[in-house]
């Protein structure tokens, strides 16, 4: 069975805020090892935003699933106030910037405060 976001008209996707993409004290991993993420189906979407992204953050951001098989049709990868020295360089051509975080409510749907523990956000 497979999941994930199979068309345009499934409204669900994955937004990280205010995140922190680092290593654990003492880790040492080369800079641009990592990405953040790749899309393994088509009309996957993400975004990350006012996130802190360390040097181990490829400057490319975002990678393909494989040579053979890229899987960027109909992708929504997207950036928005993300800062340090993993959210500068040259992105993915896949990819974007958004001018506004994506709000809460986005995602959630209106009414979120009468099922969410708000002190959490």
């Amino acid at each position: 069975m497979l999941t994930g976001r199979d068309s345009e008209s499934n409204v669900s996707y994955y937004v990280f805020n205010r995140c922190n993409i680092n290593t654990a004290s003492g880790v040492s991993p080369r800079v641009g090892s990592s990405y953040l993420g790749r899309p393994w189906r088509s009309y996957s979407r993400v975004v990350f935003q006012n996130t802190y992204m360390s040097a181990i953050i490829n400057s490319a951001g975002w990678d393909i699933w494989a040579s053979s098989s890229p899987n960027t049709a109909y992708v929504y990868y997207r950036e928005y106030g993300s800062y340090g020295p993993g959210s500068s360089g040259t992105r993915a051509g896949f990819s974007g910037k958004l001018t506004a975080a994506v709000p809460i409510a986005a995602i959630l749907g209106n009414h979120y405060t009468s099922w969410v523990d708000t002190s959490y956000l």
